[in-house]
């Protein structure tokens, strides 16, 4: 079964998730549902390399009572389209593999050239889902014209803690935006929300170490230190517009590009 030889050629937790998603869904089928319900309990109680085998197993007895079944075309006729399903499901990991390589590459390698918004864009696709849970709008504005000399990884780390932020601080039905745009200080990239804001009393502390308003064990209060520290090696700017019940815009603010040093 393809699931099965993809599971096992790229057993990282994206690829787990997607197919425990694919066997969740399975559970509406009244043959399977008792089944799904111990496959994701046992699941939630293992080890990722057991998980891996039991999600094997799984995808094995599936296909087996599919084979058992053939007379219960009611039922058959939803397995066939689960498991047709898996091959979009896959096409999802594979582009989730994809995005973690673009986020974390160059992670400690020198300066290179990288595309902001290419790498931007790999982020977002990394935590769309949190958007979706809460019925938030993510959208990102592409408006840089060419690449830029930086560590892209650490870039993409900072837009990851500052969009992360501001799904957190959105009500359901909010909208967060990335934007950039050329500047003629330089490259400029913004995290805008229409979240809840930030307390007067505490925007001095906000870039603190340690210091969060998130409930307790919801947050390390490290995000936005780590992020001005990156963005300050980069050495840009990073600031805080906000409106209490009216949201909040992170600006990255970016030195120009250096001059090219090629002939003509």
């Amino acid at each position: 079964m393809e699931c099965e030889r993809a599971l096992e050629r790229s057993a990282d937790a994206d690829s787990l998730q997607a197919c425990l998603n694919f066997i969740r869904s399975l559970s509406h089928v009244p043959t399977f549902h008792d089944d799904v319900v111990s496959c994701e309990k046992e699941f939630n109680q293992t080890t990722q390399a057991q998980r891996v085998a039991l999600i094997s197993d799984f995808l094995k007895y599936v296909l087996a009572r599919e084979d058992a079944m053939t007379s219960r075309a009611d039922v058959m006729s939803d397995i066939a389209a689960l498991i047709s399903s898996t091959q979009h499901g896959l096409g999802r990991v594979k582009s989730i593999v994809a995005d973690l390589k673009t986020f974390s590459r160059l992670d400690d390698g020198p300066p290179g050239s990288f595309n902001i918004d290419d790498g931007i864009a790999s982020t977002l696709a990394m935590i769309d889902h949190l958007a979706r849970d809460k019925s938030i709008i993510l959208t990102h504005k592409r408006g840089l014209t060419s690449n830029y000399t930086c560590q892209g990884a650490r870039l993409n780390q900072v837009i990851l803690n500052l969009t992360t932020n501001a799904i957190s601080a959105t009500e359901s039905g909010g909208r967060v935006i990335v934007e950039t745009r050329e500047t003629p200080r330089g490259p400029l990239m913004q995290v805008s929300d229409t979240g809840s804001g930030i307390a007067p009393e505490h925007r001095d502390r906000i870039f603190e170490p340690f210091f969060t308003t998130k409930p307790r064990g919801e947050g390390t209060g490290l995000g936005l230190s780590i992020s001005l520290q990156i963005v300050e090696d980069h050495r840009g700017t990073l600031s805080l517009e906000s409106t209490p019940g009216a949201g909040s815009t992170m600006t990255i603010q970016l030195p120009p590009r250096e001059p090219s040093t090629s002939g003509p």
